[in-house]
């Protein structure tokens, strides 16, 4: 009876070793899936925000004339949610006559052609970028990482 009762002991000893050894590795594990869905969210959060800037610019020729608003409403969609770094939104705005699909400044008008408008078809093409920073340091993987999502509309 009294064996039992050491073995029992001993049994006690040789958890709690082994819970030292591996809570290290549980807690990087932890926040290793931590990071994975902190960078997805970033992924999705810029994305979101591209194509909020191009819904923005697709509503109308001259709301895809203002860049500056275009940039605005992508910001504006990031709001708060942002947990990257260095946010940075590009616009750009051009324009092409159909059918060759050649560039022509916006303000011009397309060659007539039979068949095909002579007004130019305007397109607006929103860049947002942000850089995610993990939590630790892990072997073999980089501690930042930019996102780049773009989002290309033509406006109506």
């Amino acid at each position: 009876m009294i064996r039992a009762r050491r073995a029992h002991r001993g049994n006690r000893g040789a958890a709690l070793v082994e819970l030292a050894v591996i809570l290290p590795f549980l807690l990087v594990v932890l926040v290793g899936a931590t990071d994975f869905g902190r960078v997805m969210y970033l992924a999705t959060v810029v994305s979101s925000a591209a194509s909020a800037g191009a819904r923005y610019a697709a509503q109308s020729s001259d709301l895809a004339g203002d860049l500056t608003a275009v940039k605005n409403a992508a910001l504006n969609d990031m709001g708060t949610r942002n947990i990257g770094r260095d946010v940075n939104v590009e616009t750009e705005r051009y324009c092409t006559c159909a059918p060759t699909d050649s560039a022509i400044a916006c303000a011009s008008l397309c060659s007539p052609a039979a068949g095909y408008p002579t007004q130019p078809r305007m397109f607006v093409r929103v860049r947002v970028q942000s850089t995610f920073d993990t939590l630790l340091d892990y072997p073999g993987l980089p501690t930042s990482v930019t996102i780049v999502r773009q989002s290309l509309t033509r406006a109506q």
